[in-house]
């Protein structure tokens, strides 16, 4: 045709049970490709589709599982001279439901993804909705089981993604929740964790300071023999870090606080100081103290049998301020 070969290609496989076509076709002085692939066995068929559209090949693609227990299908579709994709995925089985939505608005792809389980116990559902020309997401995601619900929700506000998400174990012992707000146009997060088991608590939180996020987390073993506690505190505009973890078993105390202080003069001499002391933890001050020279990176302070609970409330506390 017009001077050079085209081609245009049938195979066929004719047996009992599968059947496979391919067709290439010419338009105008070009190859344009239409391709069919189909399997059709009592169980499985799978069939794709490309079409040509305005001089340049436009794909439509339809995949199908078509058992008795599943069904995959798949659909890319042409919009306005180039690809639009609408994607749909279904698995329908008795107990199962998992479908995927793409849609195009505006000359470009917009997508709402729906996923469900609808099992009798679990349902998990994502949606992705289109705000304003762009992709707008609110998720959602539920295990509605007696003893758990996990639960996450992403929220538009002003223009942009703005992000609250929970996570609830709602067990007769296990609590676990994670929030993270929205504060003056940016995503400020306080996170929260909570194991509210009668033995163990696992709390972390962070919050917002100035503008910008100061993290303070706390993570607490509650046992009887055993007490973990980290606590990251903010100081002078930036994250300053206490960290102490104590191990209040009957026989053994230790507590490791690292302190990052910034002095005026500043050189680069790092400062790594164990002390094992008895006693209470302003020997942690007077080693400060007594290092104005230099800057003191971190301080490692092993205290035997000094109590977690009189931590935070010590003048140790006043001392670093």
């Amino acid at each position: 045709l017009a001077g050079t070969v085209r081609m245009v290609e049938v195979r066929m496989e004719a047996t009992e049970e599968d059947r496979l076509t391919t067709v290439v076709v010419v338009l105008a002085g070009t190859v344009r490709m239409v391709e069919v692939r189909m399997e059709a066995t009592e169980e499985d068929r799978l069939t794709t589709v490309v079409v040509v559209l305005a001089g340049t090949v436009r794909m439509v693609e339809v995949r199908m599982e078509a058992t008795e227990e599943d069904r995959l299908t798949t659909v890319v579709v042409v919009l306005a001279g180039t690809v639009r994709m609408v994607e749909v995925r279904m698995e329908a089985t008795e107990e199962d439901r998992l479908t995927t939505v793409v849609v195009v608005l505006a000359g470009t792809v917009r997508m709402v993804e729906v996923r469900m389980e609808a099992t009798e116990e679990d349902r998990l559902t994502t949606v992705v909705v289109v705000l304003a020309g762009t992709v707008r997401m609110v998720e959602v995601r539920m295990e509605a089981t007696e003893e758990d619900r996990l639960t996450t929700v992403v929220v538009v506000l002003a223009g942009t993604v703005r992000m609250v998400e929970v996570r609830m174990e709602a067990t007769e012992e296990d609590r676990l929740t994670t929030v993270v707000v929205v504060l003056a146009g940016t995503v400020r997060m306080v996170e929260v964790r909570m194991e509210a088991t009668e033995e163990d608590r696992l709390t972390t939180v962070v919050v917002v300071l100035a503008g910008t996020v100061r993290m303070v987390e706390v993570r607490m073993e509650a046992t009887e023999e055993d007490r973990l506690t980290t606590v990251v505190v903010v100081l002078a505009g930036t994250v300053r870090m206490v960290e102490v973890r104590m191990k209040a078993t009957e026989e053994d105390r230790l507590t490791t606080v690292v302190v990052v202080v910034r002095l005026v003069t500043i050189q680069t001499t790092e400062v790594r100081t164990d002390l094992i002391v008895e006693g209470k933890p302003p020997g942690l001050v007077n080693l400060v103290r007594a290092q104005q020279n230099v800057r003191v990176l971190s301080v490692h302070l092993f205290i035997a049998h000094c109590p977690l609970a009189n931590l935070p409330h010590h003048r140790m506390g006043q001392g670093l301020r």
